[in-house]
């Protein structure tokens, strides 16, 4: 039966009908299948969101790790180099407590060198204006600890103004008078001298007839290179 055949069977009025509702079934069709896209959408909107919110929460985990890491690490970089720096400062404590131990044990331990009378830890320390300071210290490695007298002279060598020179002690311009020591253990000393203008030391030189009350014991002397003596400013 062909469309105009079911018109003409059915009647103008049951036509329409027919077609109206025919209409209206595909318009609720239409909205129903809206409807559920829209709801789809929203739902994967909401999914989308949570996903986002689940990603947003990791990242800020992760920097929150990060920025805890770093802490860490710079914290851990600081311990580290005051570790290297109190090493660095054990090393030195323990490198003069070595030398205070050789000094005493000269002192106190002559059984262990075969030496008699030395002078020990020769400094000089340059000062202002040309002045400098010689400190050494004279010591007795002896069994027999008998007071021992002397003088010691001193003697600076180097150029001046390209020319050889040396200043004696003895000389106004230098130390009028040598050393005098006199002791059972050790002593100290500790002098101050002008260089002239325009000199340049190279070399110390120190020497004394060492004597036991008045008899004659030996003869020291020992020179020492003016770079190895002088501190650093």
């Amino acid at each position: 039966m062909t469309t105009d055949q079911l018109k003409q069977f059915l009647g103008n009025h049951k036509w329409s009908l027919i077609i109206g509702a025919a209409m209206l079934a595909m318009v609720g069709f239409g909205y129903q299948l809206s409807h559920i896209e829209e709801k789809f959408n929203i739902q994967n909107l909401r999914a989308a969101e949570n996903t986002l919110a689940l990603v947003s929460d990791e990242n800020s985990a992760l920097i929150t790790k990060v920025n805890q890491l770093e802490v860490a690490l710079s914290v851990t970089t600081m311990e580290k180099e005051a570790l290297l720096e109190q090493i660095t400062e054990l090393k030195g404590e323990m490198l003069e407590l070595e030398q205070q131990n050789v000094f005493y044990q000269r002192v106190v331990s002559p059984e262990q060198s075969q030496e008699g009378f030395i002078v020990d830890n020769v400094e000089v320390e340059g000062l202002e204006n040309g002045r400098y300071t010689l400190r050494f210290v004279l010591l007795q490695q002896r069994q027999n600890r008998a007071v021992v007298n002397g003088s010691l002279a001193i003697e600076l060598v180097g150029i001046q103004n390209g020319e050889p020179f040396s200043l004696k002690t003895g000389d106004a311009e230098f130390l009028e008078l040598p050393v005098a020591y006199r002791f059972r253990y050790f002593q100290a000393v500790s002098l101050e001298f002008v260089l002239p203008e325009g000199s340049d030391v190279n070399q110390i030189h120190l020497s004394t007839v060492v004597y036991q009350y008045q008899r004659r014991i030996g003869v020291y002397e020992q020179s020492y290179t003016w770079s190895d003596v002088i501190l650093s400013r």
